[in-house]
């Protein structure tokens, strides 16, 4: 028997320089389709959002995990324009992993 995980996903696409109305937006989307993975595509990242994002990744639940990127066109030659999509921000697991081993730590040592 083969089990296939299914994940909800939110993109909200921003063709412009991020805003607070954008990610107000992600943030009640994913609220309200429970979105494990939610991605925020945009022509130009302010940095008070970067950094928004990254604490959203640092400070949630494994569950949530949220993307930053930016969308640019690239040219080769006489070529149509073809997207390309750099990551700005992403899940940090390492950091979740260390604060979950931490709370663990701290639970353990209270109840011994």
């Amino acid at each position: 028997m083969v089990t296939k995980n299914k994940y909800n996903i939110i993109i909200e696409n921003q063709l412009e320089i991020t805003d607070y109305d954008h990610l107000g937006k992600l943030i009640v989307y994913a609220t309200g389709h429970d979105a494990e993975i939610q991605i925020w595509i945009v022509k130009d990242v302010r940095e008070e959002h970067q950094q928004a994002i990254e604490w959203l990744n640092d400070n949630s639940l494994d569950e949530i995990n949220i993307f930053l990127v930016k969308l640019e066109l690239w040219r080769i030659g006489d070529s149509q324009p073809s997207p390309k999509f750099q990551i700005i921000s992403q899940p940090n697991s390492w950091a979740k992993t260390i604060k979950k081993t931490m709370n663990d730590k701290l639970t353990e040592s209270r109840t011994a």
